[in-house]
């Protein structure tokens, strides 16, 4: 068995920078892959599993194991490590700080291992409150040569509600998959994700088809732009009707709801807590002030009647800045007073992120102070900057400087001071406006943000991480409670501290830039046109009276608010592989994802962390072509064939089609034996001596079977093949994937595996045990495929339904009943017995299996009797039992599917069906009797001599019903002048019998001349 076959795409998991060519630096990140997936083993028990891949040579030697070169391979138990040590954070405040893996897959070539880390917690109740837990699954770093997040920290959330599930889906997608990359308008720059994942329902059956959300926002609806290339464009709100209900409305301790808004805007004491949220897309790597409060006019600067700026939020490629004006003296002079925030990866022009600000306000010694905090996708950023610290205490590590004046959390900026000042009490005028896509405030010139909004909301209090996460993905529908509840609504929650802001928050305000909330500009402007401005935006939430309050106008002067064409995310758009694929749009290069699955689109659900390699190509029209220098190769091809067989034979199988759409599935019965060739082909114009066609898979069923990969070259083509062989077994039932692709890689030389920066020749010239490994760089990839493969426990041989349920027969005739069944198919193989526990009637026999004249699919056996003269009564049930045979030894504890049918075997009291040629005489020795006393039991037998026909029923007794209970059959016997052993000899069913039921049916033979002369009533 080929192991080195089996396992993550030999995706160079880290890319030639990291693990061809040099030794990977303890300073740079090793973490390149992440899946945490969980199902409960009983009430609140629940078992994780997190698998993680990581780089399996660094300088610090931190993943010493048993294989030659000194470092970890299949069955190696190591701890996960880094810059920052993993940990496992169950949501409930218990913490998992130390992570051991079993090692179930290795890459010496390419540097990486993958391993399993398996634990089980016990949780208090079933979900956090009515929320799920949110668990997460974090340490640094990920590996260096990533286009976004290198070298940074990795933080993986998923979701635990045990009264909504009873696992989580599981993904079968390699750790790194490949793409390519279109730089052409008429096949666009879309690369196709595609995860394969599956899961069981909340009633633990096989579902394989979750959803699947990439860790960005995924709305598909499209965004409002704010500036183009012709103009600036800003929309406005006045807030002076806010400012005038919030001063007389919102107090502390009520839940004040929308009064509420423009003291949240002014950072008033009364709104200790607020968060900001939406999705931002720029168009430049400068970005721009998103949101910001400040004055309608543009040329407030000159006359010093700019309003101050209440709250700033700004974005860039690579910072979230945000904060507020101050005023720095009685001359109405104000400064920014703001803190930026480092993102953890570059955001690329075009590309959407959400972004989340917390804001808590505060007094102390007669100043007004701010923290804030900032979210990007979820993920809280600079908590290396800001490490959580106590109120009054000394604070250290980071930015923290000297005594904290409040407790801070992680990531929670240090305290600054406004933007409410002594030097004025309400910083906010009757001219103050919120503004969305620029700045107009006091310390500064006007400055405009170009780019897209979406889904803009304002919270009464804190919006915690988990919270977030869960939200940020999907679009709110107030007062709908299709998730966890109405964000609108507190739920009577009493705010009556600073505390209470910090643990509930309230929707206030949500703009989600809709094209049905906006008014066109232009009277004749027709749905969905990109060159449509928009006069004014109406809010999703508040509604009804309220909503005038809260409409948004553009800036006549700024009008280039408009309807945006761009979406965050493209929508799957190749139905062959959907539900399972997501088109994003990623560059040439190593890209990393977080794809999230779960079975209920309201869910978060489980995260799978992967990198995407994506080549570009020369030409995507037809075969797609790569160029290597001077050398042009066309797209590698992939295609599976093979058979599955229930006999294991190929001479009783059922073929496979020619599998070539990206996703195929079938099902197949355990144990039934299934064989999968792969052959891939590369071709070219020129000599592909150099090149190298590697045959690659993902996760796999730990029985599969991967046999040698042949190939076979020419001058101008080379070919791959692999079988791969399966029995699937009792472990493997339900959904199950398998994924393939196929790399071309030219050789750069050979490296010592344990010091990749050496270049060696043969073993030899490595130290340490290092061995000599070929150092390749790929250069392109097939299209991934994978095979769905569910595995199902047959439905059992059915019994037909013409089998009759009771049977009636009679001494002397013989019966035949068929036991018929169908199956699956036609080569399924079953067995029909006896069920145990049960016996065939005496002298009963049982055919031997045929297959059924009606089709190959039904198989039958025939039961047949002839009661002989000694069991008249029986009366018996015959069970029998149709089991499906395994095909394969290969299965332990495989439980064969069986079904089951019982007759109700009756043999008639005193009735003898003659046989032919049969007399009185020799009938009547049967029943130990005299031919005149048969012959007198029989009216219609005319005269004694006479032959009786074959088949004619005559009497061989009378049949009595015992009319009163538990009387004695040896008093029966006696008045009838029967011995008990006649008796018995006449009745089968009564052999050991003492005493009769009441209406108990019997025959009995009277003999006059020695039977009782009164009955047993008188």
């Amino acid at each position: 068995m080929l192991r080195s076959f089996l396992l993550c795409i030999v995706l160079l998991l880290a890319g030639p920078a990291d693990s061809q060519g040099q030794l990977a630096s303890a300073l740079s990140g090793t973490f390149r892959y992440g899946h945490l997936f969980w199902n409960v083993i009983s009430g609140n028990r629940v078992q994780f599993t997190v698998e993680a891949a990581f780089t399996r040579v660094v300088d610090t030697g931190y993943f010493r194991g048993t294989e030659r070169d000194g470092y970890a391979q299949i069955g190696d138990m190591v701890v996960m490590v880094g810059r920052e040590t993993p940990m496992f954070d169950f949501g409930d405040g218990f913490i998992l700080d130390r992570l051991t893996m079993k090692i179930i897959a290795y890459s010496i070539e390419s540097n990486w291992i993958l391993g399993q880390a398996v634990f089980e917690h016990v949780y208090a109740t079933p979900n956090n409150g009515g929320s799920p837990w949110v668990v997460k699954f974090s340490g640094c770093c990920r590996i260096s040569n990533l286009l976004q997040g290198g070298n940074q920290p990795w933080l993986l959330l998923g979701e635990v509600d045990l009264l909504r599930s009873v696992s989580s889906p599981r993904s079968f997608v390699p750790p790194m998959i490949g793409g390519k990359y279109c730089q052409n308008a008429q096949y666009g720059d879309y690369v196709t994700v595609f995860i394969p994942a599956a899961m069981r329902d909340p009633q633990g059956r096989s579902v394989s088809a979750p959803y699947l959300k990439v860790d960005e926002p995924t709305q598909t609806n499209t965004l409002t732009q704010f500036g183009d290339q012709t103009g600036n464009g800003i929309a406005m709100l006045p807030l002076s009707y806010h400012i005038a209900t919030s001063a007389e409305q919102c107090v502390i301790g009520q839940n004040n709801g929308l009064r509420c808004f423009g003291y949240l805007i002014q950072s008033h004491v009364n709104v200790p807590a607020s968060t900001i949220e939406g999705v931002v897309r720029i168009d430049s790597a400068e970005g721009g002030v998103v949101l910001s409060t400040g004055s309608s006019s543009a040329t407030c600067q000159a006359s010093k009647s700019c309003e101050i700026s209440m709250i700033y939020v700004k974005v860039n490629e690579t910072h979230v800045t945000v904060g507020h004006e101050l005023q720095i003296d009685s001359d109405n002079n104000f400064a920014l007073s703001v803190v930026a925030f480092a993102m953890a990866e570059k955001l690329a022009v075009g590309r959407c992120m959400h972004l989340a600000v917390v804001r808590h306000s505060f007094s102390q010694s007669s100043k007004y102070y701010s923290t804030y905090k900032v979210y990007v996708n979820g993920q809280v950023l600079s908590k290396g900057e800001y490490p959580p610290c106590q109120a009054g205490g000394g604070c250290t590590g980071g930015r923290r400087p000297g005594i904290a004046l409040k407790a801070l959390s992680e990531g929670e900026s240090n305290p600054v001071e406004g933007p409410r000042t002594s030097y004025s009490t309400d910083s906010m005028g009757s001219g103050a406006y919120l503004l969305f896509g620029g700045y107009r405030g006091a310390a500064g010139p006007p400055s405009y943000f170009h780019g897209s909004l979406r889904e803009w909301r304002f919270w009464l209090g804190e919006r915690n991480e988990g919270e977030i996460v869960r939200w940020y993905q999907r679009q709110i529908e107030p007062s709908l409670s299709n998730s966890y509840g109405d964000p609108t609504s507190l739920y009577g929650q009493s705010m009556t501290s600073a505390t209470d802001y910090q643990i509930a928050s309230q929707l206030l305000l949500l703009y989600s830039f809709d094209w049905g909330k906006a008014s066109a500009a232009e009277s004749s402007c027709p749905a969905y046109r990109t060159t449509c401005r928009y006069s004014q935006v109406r809010p999703t939430y508040p509604m009804g009276v309220d909503q005038s309050n809260y409409i948004l106008q553009t800036d006549v002067a700024n009008p280039r608010v408009s309807h945006a064409s761009q979406k965050c995310v493209q929508a799957p758009s190749d139905s062959s592989v959907s539900p399972y694929a997501l088109s994003l749009q990623l560059l040439p290069g190593y890209n990393q994802l977080t794809v999230y699955l779960s079975w209920d689109a309201n869910l978060t659900g489980v995260p799978v962390d992967i990198v995407s390699q994506t080549i570009e190509a020369v030409s995507c029209s037809g075969v797609s072509q790569f160029k290597v220098g001077s050398l042009t190769i066309n797209e590698p091809s992939l295609e599976f064939s093979g058979f599955f067989s229930s006999s294991g034979s190929a001479d009783a199988s059922t073929s496979l089609p020619p599998m070539m759409a990206k996703l195929s599935t079938l099902s197949v019965t355990a144990g039934t034996y299934l064989e999968l060739t792969l052959t891939s082909t590369v071709t070219s114009s020129s000599d592909l001596s150099s090149l190298q066609l590697l045959l690659d898979s993902g996760r796999s069923p730990s029985t599969m079977f991967f046999h040698a990969a042949r190939s076979t070259t020419s001058t101008t083509s080379q070919s791959v093949s692999m079988k791969v062989t399966w029995t699937p077994c009792q472990q493997d039932l339900g959904m199950n994937f398998i994924c393939f692709q196929s790399h071309a890689r030219f050789l750069n030389g050979s490296l010592c595996s344990n010091q990749l920066d050496r270049s060696c020749k043969s073993n030899a010239d490595c130290s340490s045990n290092g061995l000599c490994i070929a150092n390749y760089a790929t250069v392109a990839m097939s299209p991934l495929k994978c095979l769905g493969i569910n595995v199902i426990v047959e439905d059992a041989p059915k019994f037909n339904s013409s089998i009759p349920a009771s049977v009636e027969l009679i001494m002397g005739r013989e019966t035949a009943v068929d036991l018929g069944v169908s199956v699956a198919d036609c080569q399924s193989q079953v067995s029909l017995e006896v069920a145990s526990g049960s016996m065939l009637p005496p002298g009963a026999s049982l055919s031997s299996l045929l297959v059924a004249s009606w089709g190959c699919t039904g198989r039958y056996k025939t039961l047949r009797w002839t009661p002989s003269p000694k069991v008249g009564g029986y009366s018996s049930l015959s069970c029998f039992v149709a089991k499906k045979l395994l095909s394969s030894s290969n299965c332990a504890g495989l439980v064969p599917s069986s079904s089951e049918r019982c007759i109700l075997v009756t043999v008639l009291p005193c009735v003898y069906s003659v046989g032919r040629d049969q007399q009185l005489q020799e009938i009547a020795a049967l029943f130990n009797m005299d031919w005149i006393l048969l012959w007198s039991l029989n009216a219609k037998v005319f005269h004694p001599d006479y032959l009786v026909y074959s088949q004619q029923n005559i009497s061989v007794g009378h049949v009595y019903r015992s009319e009163l209970a538990d009387v004695g059959l040896d008093v029966v016997a006696a008045r009838f002048g029967m011995t008990l052993s006649q008796v018995v000899e006449m009745n089968f069913n009564l052999a050991g019998a003492a005493f009769l039921p009441k209406g108990q049916r019997m025959c009995v033979v009277p003999n006059s001349c020695k039977g009782m002369k009164q009955t047993i009533y008188s």
